[in-house]
């Protein structure tokens, strides 16, 4: 038995399709096909056949060029790289993808829509879909191994934080503040990986909503709710490329002076040079005339 797969792309559409062929008795057979639209932005033909979606774990990707990896293996269309790529900032990101969670649950219920405004539990419903996002891709091998009960392997990097899922099956930090009087987010903090944009975004979030504060207060307003490894790096990068921080991290400038004069630097005997100081004219009134005016005095 042998597969065979047959691509082309337009500049329009791009698809493929799938034969299977027996040789005792000869015969073929059709499996699947798949055409989409190709995209707004104009490609080229080779990266317009390169569109298709195929697993990462049945393509060996090992031979082919890094553009050919990228391409075969993500998915462009999919909600959140789109909203990351498009939105400047962690705020941006949590609204907009409020709203879309909220078109999904009006299409899904009709008769019962909502029209008003974003309210509170929809923002945070949002934020718990990125996070949760994130961590799938970031700690995939843990949260598979956590799900089945099983422990998580020596050399992960959330071995020594103990993690556990909350109710909204997000990574969170386990700890010895159960009896705490403090927030859940402040005792079980969540587990956010390094080098992320979301990440990123959330640090410049802090990073602005504190004033541009400094190092330790800026980690200590972060460890209130996120968990982030390697937080001292990342904040010091991020911090880092923040232009009014560079403008303030600046130094001054120092002016050259002038030499000193001889009497400055060479020895001498005492009262060698010496020189009177006078004040300027003074302003005085004069206690045996009785007038108004102010009369002139020199020291």
């Amino acid at each position: 038995m042998e597969t065979h797969v047959f691509e082309d792309a337009s500049t329009n559409v791009y698809g493929a399709v799938t034969y299977i062929r027996h040789k005792m008795p000869f015969e073929v057979q059709f499996v699947l096909s798949k055409t989409r639209v190709a995209p707004v932005k104009k490609l080229t033909l080779p990266r317009l056949e390169l569109l298709r979606e195929i697993p990462e774990e049945i393509t060996e990707l090992k031979g082919f060029k890094t553009l050919v990896q990228n391409i075969t293996v993500q998915k462009p269309e999919h909600l959140i790289h789109y909203l990351l790529d498009k939105c400047p900032s962690w705020d941006k990101v949590v609204h907009v993808a409020a709203w879309c969670l909220r078109f999904i649950k009006n299409l899904q219920n009709t008769n019962d829509k909502i029209k008003t405004f974003l309210l509170t539990n929809e923002f945070e419903e949002a934020q718990n879909f990125i996070l949760k996002y994130v961590q799938e891709h970031a700690f995939a091998e843990e949260i598979q191994r956590l799900k089945i009960n099983k422990p998580i392997k020596t050399y992960s990097k959330l071995l020594a934080l103990c993690p556990y899922f909350d109710g909204n099956d997000i990574l969170r930090v386990g700890g010895r503040l159960r009896h705490a009087n403090l927030h859940d987010n402040t005792k079980y903090p969540v587990i956010l990986p390094k080098e992320h944009v979301v990440t990123d975004f959330i640090i410049q979030h802090y990073h602005l909503k504190y004033l541009h504060a400094g190092n330790q207060l800026f980690r200590s307003a972060i460890r209130q709710r996120y968990w982030i490894l390697c937080a001292p790096v990342e904040i010091k990068r991020i911090i880092w490329k923040c232009v009014r921080c560079a403008r303030l991290r600046s130094a001054f400038c120092q002016q050259l002076m002038g030499d000193l004069p001889p009497s400055r630097v060479n020895p001498s005997r005492a009262f060698s040079n010496v020189g009177v100081d006078l004040s300027g004219l003074l302003q005085v009134k004069s206690r045996k005339v009785k007038t108004h005016e102010d009369m002139p005095a020199y020291l």
